[in-house]
């Protein structure tokens, strides 16, 4: 019969087990009183003084009372015990940026409006280099051009797009 390598690291780690077993044994192992060595007889020593207090019997009744005495607990209202509480969540979140500004409504460029009625946004995606926005169902990114407007910033509800002086904020329709 021939052993594989599998059986012979298995084999190995066997023997060492039983080696470290009867080591342990002669070893380790504390004597029995019968193998214990002889000792001479000696003066009992008295036990330690130990002042014990009074234990006062249960007048309030059994344990068993005083938790169906607890109200009951809707669990559907407990957070998760693992959860982080909104309060760290909200302490590791950045400031919102402050809201943009609307253009006054005595500049608004006839261009602008044209172009808000022939677009229309349907999503925003919102990440660390500015953002996206699906217009028409395109996506246009953040410093991307749409009809000679240039998409600057994606917040809130709204996408800015910006053409020289004249400025439109696209949103979404509820």
């Amino acid at each position: 019969m021939k052993v594989s390598s599998k059986q012979a690291v298995y084999g190995g780690l066997l023997a060492i087990a039983v080696v470290a077993l009867v080591i342990d044994r002669i070893f380790f192992a504390e004597p029995s009183k019968a193998q214990a060595s002889p000792e001479l007889p000696s003066k009992p020593e008295p036990p330690p003084a130990v002042s014990v207090a009074p234990v006062a019997e249960p007048t309030d009744g059994l344990i068993s009372e005083h938790l169906n005495s607890i109200p009951p607990v809707d669990l559907k209202l407990m957070p998760d015990a693992f959860a982080p509480s909104k309060a760290w969540i909200l302490a590791t979140q950045p400031p919102p940026p402050p809201p943009l500004p609307s253009p006054p409504p005595d500049k608004i460029d006839h261009r602008a409006a044209e172009f808000a009625a022939a677009h229309k946004l349907s999503a925003l995606l919102k990440s660390h280099n500015g953002g996206a926005a699906i217009i028409d169902g395109e996506m246009v990114r953040v410093g991307e051009t749409l009809d000679g407007y240039t998409l600057t910033a994606v917040q809130g509800g709204s996408a800015r797009f910006i053409n020289g002086s004249s400025v439109v904020d696209l949103t979404m329709d509820p």
